[in-house]
């Protein structure tokens, strides 16, 4: 999503919708990538309480409230578990389809009587496989999130 600055109200009211009450990575302009939580645009500026880098891992503590000019800032980038999810159900699906229908091949290669049902081992192997890495991809997918970006840009000048 590409959002160009100066923000009008609607398009502020959007991202703040989708940056709410989640955790961020912040670009900012001159400046280290911050992770970030509370991140919220309000008129030129963007507010948010910033990650103690002091802060030993697994226990983040956080530093007080932050408010940067707006023009300064280059991405919001969060993860989306939904669409993780998502992800990891279509890649997993592919690939157990594809599996499952060379095992199932594979079983029904080693019947040695001449009517085994060759095409029906195919098809119960591809959708078993399908089924089950799909949700294992699904739970991997929503387990890791997909990469939602932000970016800033601002208006061409006349």
């Amino acid at each position: 999503m590409t959002a160009v600055r100066p923000l009008p109200p609607e398009k502020e009211a959007e991202i703040n919708g989708i940056v709410a009450d989640r955790e961020a990575k912040l670009t900012i302009e001159g400046e280290l990538e911050r992770d970030s939580r509370d991140v919220r645009l309000i008129g030129g500026s963007v507010r948010f309480l910033a990650r103690d880098p002091a802060s030993p891992p697994g226990q983040a503590a956080w530093l007080p409230e932050t408010e940067k000019p707006l023009a300064s800032v280059q991405q919001i980038e969060l993860r989306d578990h939904g669409r993780g999810a998502l992800h990891g159900l279509g890649i997993g699906a592919g690939i157990g389809i594809v599996l499952g229908a060379i095992g199932g091949a594979a079983v029904a290669s080693m019947c040695v009587y001449p009517d085994c049902g060759t095409e029906g081992k195919v098809l119960l192997g591809a959708v078993a496989g399908g089924v089950g890495l799909g949700l294992l991809g699904a739970g991997l997918g929503a387990a890791i999130g997909a990469p939602r970006i932000i970016e800033f840009k601002d208006a061409p000048s006349r």
